[in-house]
């Protein structure tokens, strides 16, 4: 209503958390008290100038997140290496960091990150990492991050909020590449003799059983 005064609540729908007076136009603009991490419902009242007060509005759901996720745990298979982080919410898997922002060793050696391969999966909150060539099973990998620039911006791991993830130094990926196959064993040719029937020279094939008997043909 015009020339109302509004006043915003907090979830409780009893503590106030500001007002303003709406303009001929019935609009109005509140900034509110800080409200704390966490998940909220704000509503609305309008009370007129003879002082009639409204139902309550709608609710608006929002959550409000200023915690960055932070780094759990790496592992990598083959020259695929993922990160895992802890976050409340989900990842931002739009806005990415440059491929340059990390340092993979492999048993000491600096070992290229070619890009973000599979991405960044939000939900999953992980960030997948592809290697310039595949890691070997057994072999020591470490990831380190950097994240170039300082404040909450667009080229970094980060939250939906746009909490930027923390830079950390060299931590230990498991390595979950399995062993190569063992090598296969040529085929082995079953013996053979020969004997003359009628005069005819007769290759004969032995073929030993698995109980051990033997068969000739």
């Amino acid at each position: 209503e015009a020339n109302s005064t509004v006043t915003l609540y907090a979830t409780d729908g009893i503590s106030s958390l500001g007002s303003a007076t709406a303009d001929g136009s019935g609009n109005w603009s509140i900034t509110s008290a800080t409200l704390a991490e966490g998940m909220h419902t704000l509503t609305t009242r309008a009370t007129d100038a003879a002082g009639n007060i409204s139902a309550a509005s709608s609710g608006l759901a929002l959550t409000i997140d200023t915690t960055a996720p932070t780094f759990a745990s790496a592992t990598v298979n083959g020259n695929q290496l993922v990160l895992t982080y802890t976050e409340a919410t989900t990842l931002d898997a739009l806005n990415s960091p440059a491929a340059g922002d990390f340092e993979v060793q492999v048993g000491g050696a600096l070992r290229t990150v070619t890009g973000i391969g599979i991405g960044i999966n939000a939900t999953a909150k992980t960030v997948t990492l592809t290697l310039a060539t595949a890691v070997s099973n057994g072999q020591t990998v470490t990831v380190a991050y950097t994240d170039h620039t300082g404040g909450d911006d667009l080229n970094a791991i980060q939250d939906v909020a746009g909490n930027d993830v923390a830079s950390f130094g060299a931590a230990t990926a498991t390595n979950l590449t399995p062993p190569p196959p063992p090598p296969q064993s040529p085929p082995t040719t079953p013996p053979t003799t020969t004997e003359t029937v009628d005069g005819v020279v007769v290759e004969r094939l032995t073929v030993t059983n698995p109980d051990g008997s033997t068969l000739q043909s």
